[in-house]
């Protein structure tokens, strides 16, 4: 069995699982990320010219972090219990979701993203990138389907056969607002779809404590969420 299972290694250990009956399965590290191993599993930026890093340093235990930092970087939800780009891969690894798509952060120029052992890259779950439009955004498909097509409202933008044992394929184009759709196809059978809208223009937001008072100590905290306005 894996005792410590990673999300950048999930697919590898759950073949594992699948192909050997002598392997049990995996306990995850971890669920939620945490206060605690300050950014372990953070993403970091770095030079294009800086040569990547191994060993313990390629791993962000050592780096020296920027502050503040106090969580760790490296759960499949965070602290508040939205779920992170790792979380959705993994249903694709596990077979609960046929298909998903992330959109990768933009990198400065002249930059690139070193991740962390306990990490994952810096995608999310958005098609709203304003500012960016006209500029090439790295899109990121999950899935166990051999084909995979890229729609942008409605016109197809690419199609990319899976690369053998991977379950993942990468396009490259320019932003547009809009609704962007991947899908995934076997024998010329769609498999499934997945896809992210362009939101409007914010008009308020409201927080909401989940209560009025606190203790003033480090030991007590209020969690604030967005209500309906």
């Amino acid at each position: 069995m894996v005792t410590e299972s990673l999300p950048l290694f999930a697919l590898e250990n759950w073949e594992k699982s699948e192909q050997c009956a002598y392997m049990i399965g995996s306990f995850k590290w971890t669920a939620f990320d945490y206060i605690g191993e300050a950014g372990i599993g953070k993403s970091r930026l770095i030079p294009e010219s800086r040569p990547e890093i191994k060993g313990l340093m390629g791993m962000g235990m050592f780096f020296r972090n920027e502050w503040p930092i106090y969580n760790s970087y490296c759960g499949d939800f965070d602290l508040i219990g939205n779920r992170k780009a790792a979380s959705f891969y993994q249903d694709v690894v596990w077979r609960n979701s046929p298909i998903e798509m992330l959109v990768h952060r933009p990198l400065p120029e002249g930059m690139k993203e070193t991740v962390a052992t306990w990490g994952f890259p810096d995608e999310l779950k958005s098609w709203t990138w304003p500012g960016q439009e006209g500029k090439k955004m790295k899109i990121e498909v999950y899935t166990r389907s051999k084909l995979v097509k890229l729609e942008l409202n409605g016109q197809l933008i690419a199609e990319k056969n899976m690369p053998d044992g991977s379950i993942t394929t990468t396009f490259e184009m320019e932003y547009q607002s809009g609704t962007l759709v991947a899908k995934g196809f076997d024998g010329g059978n769609e498999t499934g779809s997945n896809s992210l809208t362009t939101s409007g223009q914010p008009n308020a937001i409201r927080l909401v404590a989940d209560r009025s008072t606190i203790q003033a100590n480090p030991n007590d905290l209020s969690y604030c969420g967005c209500g309906n306005h």
